[in-house]
């Protein structure tokens, strides 16, 4: 599927949420929908530097697939927390490198994976450090993850798009940018110089 499952809990609501059709108000709502665009298939939008998947027309990008939003027992939650833990998550990731990158026509996507996490082999097994970011709610360990899958596009002098594969629980901004060394390898410390993560997508979990 495409995007993050969720599970919401609605706390002494003032009106209840009982019927389908409330449900389909809710995401029509949320997903900005209008008679004459009405649509319950996730489109690619294109924005001026990636590519973004979502459904509805809600401008910041947030989206409800309809047909799989419906009412579940409170159980259903102990079990979504479960299966996040050990599935495969693909993500779709903007970044900023301050290494100026080869122009197009001088290389190809796979060029441009080999020039940026050199000749790295998949699965990358990488260790992670709970980021600086959460570390206020979380223990400090060191957690070891998987990068399956990598594959960039050049965009411009210094920004690229980068899809990748995970396994579950990878921190993926801390992966790219590197967490003032606390995630090893990652894509700054193969690519030599300072990067950044500016927009991230999960596109998809299975």
């Amino acid at each position: 599927c495409h995007g993050r499952p969720f599970c919401v809990q609605i706390i002494d609501s003032l009106r209840p949420i009982t019927s389908e059709q409330q449900l389909r108000d809710l995401v029509d709502t949320i997903n900005c929908n209008h008679a004459e665009n009405k649509t319950d298939q996730p489109e690619e939008k294109n924005k001026e530097h990636t590519r973004v998947i979502s459904y509805g027309n809600n401008p910041l990008g947030v989206g409800i697939a309809p047909k799989d939003f419906k009412l579940v027992p409170s159980k259903v939650f102990s079990g979504l927390q479960q299966d996040t833990e050990t599935k495969v998550k693909h993500y779709g990731c903007y970044c900023w490198s301050q290494k100026e990158l080869p122009t197009t026509g001088e290389a190809t996507d796979e060029d441009l994976t080999t020039f940026i996490l050199g000749q790295v082999k998949f699965p990358l097994e990488i260790k992670q450090k709970t980021p600086i970011r959460v570390l206020h709610r979380r223990a400090n360990l060191v957690r070891e993850r998987s990068i399956l899958q990598a594959k960039a596009s050049r965009i411009d002098a210094h920004h690229f798009w980068l899809e990748l594969s995970t396994s579950a629980g990878t921190y993926v901004k801390e992966f790219v940018y590197g967490d003032l060394g606390r995630t090893k390898p990652s894509v700054a410390s193969i690519l030599g110089c300072k990067t950044n993560l500016l927009e991230l997508d999960c596109e998809g979990i299975e």
